[in-house]
């Protein structure tokens, strides 16, 4: 909305111009082949007819463009048309200001690279996207992530743009008309700034309590702050994330470099992989079709990285658990209330018993244990 208002506004004069072009042109042509001819009235009116037909040929030759591309993404014409107009509309605007060499050439030469490259994203997602991966889904949703973004910035600038013009120009003519449109087009802004604020600021509420017992997180742009008093419900069984919480910020803080951490592994869309996700530790292996997704020739390897995983919580055989802990490089074992949740409680208590001549424990806590890998042992 606030990109197209912009384009618009800037070509809004160039558009009045060729409009009033084409119209002298088309009426001097007629007048041309009037007089050259030495036509009668009736020879004048088929000129005139001549040159409707030829402007007819030019609409005919749109809605055939349209046409085509209905039958590509549907009658509605997908984003396609829209987006291309965009393109064009950028493009236009972006030369001229390049070709006027302004004191903010610069500025809005790189915010139209910008928005350009957004809608021409959006046009290419029509016709190009990765095959074998739920259709175009992925391709949408991961291209989409920067199309947002680049729009996102786009429209900041340009907003400020429309109003900052709109004060130095106070243009004389169509005063009230032209307040009527402004603010119009402030009342049609404002609505849907509203509306799109409404999901972010109670949809997220909404969320957490639909997933998560305890309070509300307050708004804040701390990312784990929800974990804070916070419990959440799994099939297995429920987990107090504080706890982890806790853990998480030991390991936050006392461990340096890039360790390989070992943790439960959870169907998708639970609380596995909480603590590589909150401390960016490389773990033995993460969300399982994600992981497979990206290395599709070596899905067995990532279904052996779970087994593995479960193998090392569940044995009780320390040199089939040190031999694999060996073999992943793991430097960490995490245990928390997900872990004895989801293994067997034989398996997670010989990494106090058992295996203790391999392991230090160096954080603990009634509901989490970190244990480092005593790699001279």
């Amino acid at each position: 909305f606030i990109i197209g208002s912009y384009y618009l506004c800037e070509l809004r004069d160039a558009l009045g111009v060729v409009g009033r072009q084409v119209r002298v042109w088309t009426v001097s042509m007629v007048d041309s082949v009037s007089e050259d001819a030495d036509l009668q009235p009736a020879s004048r009116g088929s000129a005139q007819v001549g040159a409707g037909v030829g402007l007819a040929m030019v609409g005919a030759a749109l809605a055939l463009a349209y046409l085509a591309t209905a039958i590509m993404s549907g009658f509605s014409g997908g984003t396609i048309i829209f987006a291309s107009i965009m393109v064009f509309l950028i493009v236009v605007v972006g030369v001229r200001s390049l070709a006027s060499q302004g004191p903010d050439t610069a500025q809005l030469a790189f915010i139209s690279l910008l928005a350009g490259a957004a809608f021409m994203l959006v046009v290419g997602l029509d016709f190009v996207r990765v095959e074998g991966d739920i259709d175009r889904m992925n391709s949408i949703f991961k291209f989409y992530l920067q199309v947002w973004v680049l729009m996102a910035v786009a429209s900041a600038y340009l907003l400020w743009r429309i109003f900052h013009l709109q004060a130095i120009r106070q243009k004389s003519g169509n005063r009230r008309r032209g307040g009527m449109l402004r603010s119009a087009w402030v009342g049609a802004l404002t609505v849907l700034i509203l509306s799109a604020s409404v999901y972010p600021i109670m949809g997220t509420q909404d969320r957490l309590r639909d997933r998560f017992e305890g309070n509300v997180t307050p708004m804040t742009l701390d990312g784990a702050a929800y974990m804070e008093g916070t419990t959440y419900r799994d099939a297995k069984g429920n987990v107090d994330l504080e706890a982890d919480f806790e853990g998480i910020q030991w390991l936050r803080a006392n461990v340096v470099g890039s360790p390989i951490i070992l943790e439960a592994n959870t169907p998708t869309y639970r609380w596995g992989g909480r603590v590589s996700i909150y401390t960016g530790l490389p773990s033995v292996v993460g969300w399982r079709w994600h992981q497979e997704q990206q290395r599709w020739d070596y899905r067995p390897d990532v279904g052996r990285r779970i087994s593995d995983v479960s193998k090392i919580f569940n044995t009780l055989d320390t040199s089939v658990a040190l031999e694999l802990l060996i073999k992943y490089n793991v430097q960490y074992v995490y245990l928390g209330q997900l872990e004895r949740n989801y293994y067997e409680d034989d398996g997670i208590a010989k990494f106090s018993d058992s295996m203790s001549p391999y392991l230090d424990n160096v954080f603990s806590t009634n509901d989490v244990d970190v244990y480092r890998v005593n790699t001279i042992n």
